[in-house]
């Protein structure tokens, strides 16, 4: 098998090239090579394009080919790569799972802050910089970008371009999986998504959590925040699992790993930073019991619950009040 980076490489992503070559990122490089020895055998006569991607794309190839070696590892039956429709087909039961990477969303690739070589529990928050606004909108543009694969859109010339169910590759009735990768979006890391009593930037894109005050020591609230702004001063959704047009997506997961994390070590469990967040109105569900690893945030009895899971055992559940201005119809929609 040839390597995945051989003397030849050449990329424009200025991590990547550093961690090709210097003896400083070896345990790294190496690293991504056992992730591409195990990957490899699973996507066939698709390797040609994958070596293409990787050269134009370099960390949303990456991105995908960890996401596939991670739920392999968390004992899912991963099936070889379709040759069309999403990345990841999981099997018994069918689950189809398109990976996607953030980005600032410059023509350059640059990102405006450097991604942190710091691990999340010491990262101070941030008080410059792009607001909060602007993360979310970045995840919500990655998200419709693999909603327009799954159900279609119209290109600005006004032609239909048909999605994987109209093509007949996803099945109406089979559970569709967002793998969202945030690594190259400037400031995501700074989000504690992994520390208690903290509610991620990724809820706040999803459900219409607003801005929030303290009500008593050890309780927050929330308001009701239906939309952001782009920078065209048009309304973007950030409540998109409370709305029918979304209710074919079943879940995302969600990572900030990448090449500065990795470097820091090599977690045991590879799905070890993934947070799961399942859509409360998805027309089909995951499994009740899926992933068991890292985070997972879903919506019932009038609640966000945020549950840790540890070795494959539930270690902390913390539960969060809904938006208190929430509009009754919604609320009255939830589990």
């Amino acid at each position: 098998m040839n390597p995945l980076f051989d003397s030849k490489f050449e990329t424009d992503d200025a991590e990547l090239a550093v961690v090709l070559t210097s003896v400083e990122y070896v345990a790294l490089k190496n690293f991504l090579e056992d992730l591409w020895q195990k990957y490899q055998p699973r996507i066939g006569s698709d390797e040609i394009g994958f070596r293409a991607d990787l050269k134009a794309q370099p960390f949303p190839r990456i991105w995908e080919m960890y996401l596939a070696v991670a739920l392999v590892e968390s004992e899912f039956d991963v099936a070889h790569k379709p040759n069309r429709g999403p990345d990841l087909k999981l099997v018994n039961p069918t689950i189809w799972v398109e990976a996607v990477s953030s980005t600032d969303g410059n023509k350059n690739g640059k990102q405006i802050q450097p991604s942190a070589a710091t691990p999340e529990v010491l990262l101070p928050p941030v008080s410059s910089g792009p607001p909060e606004g602007d993360i979310i909108l970045r995840y919500l543009t990655s998200i419709d970008e693999k909603m327009k694969k799954l159900l279609g859109y119209d290109d600005r010339k006004g032609k239909w371009h048909p999605g994987y169910i109209e093509r007949g590759i996803v099945n109406h009735s089979e559970p569709y999986v967002i793998a969202l990768n945030t690594y190259k979006t400037s400031f995501a890391l700074y989000d504690h998504q992994h520390t208690p009593n903290h509610l991620p930037t990724i809820a706040k894109s999803v459900f219409g959590y607003g801005n929030s005050g303290r009500v008593s020591s050890d309780r927050w609230e929330y308001e009701y925040r239906s939309h952001v702004i782009n920078r065209s001063d048009a309304k973007v959704s950030a409540d998109i699992f409370f709305q029918e047009a979304y209710s074919s997506l079943s879940a995302l997961i969600l990572s900030k790993g990448g090449f500065c994390m990795w470097q820091q070590g090599i977690q045991e469990s590879l799905s070890e930073n993934f947070m799961v967040i399942r859509n409360p109105l998805a027309k089909n569900r995951l499994p009740q019991i899926w992933l068991k690893s890292g985070h997972e945030i879903w919506i019932e009895g009038g609640q966000l619950h945020k549950r840790i899971w540890r070795n494959g055992n539930e270690h902390l559940v913390e539960s969060f009040p809904l938006p208190y201005n929430m509009p009754p119809d919604i609320k009255a929609k939830l589990p």
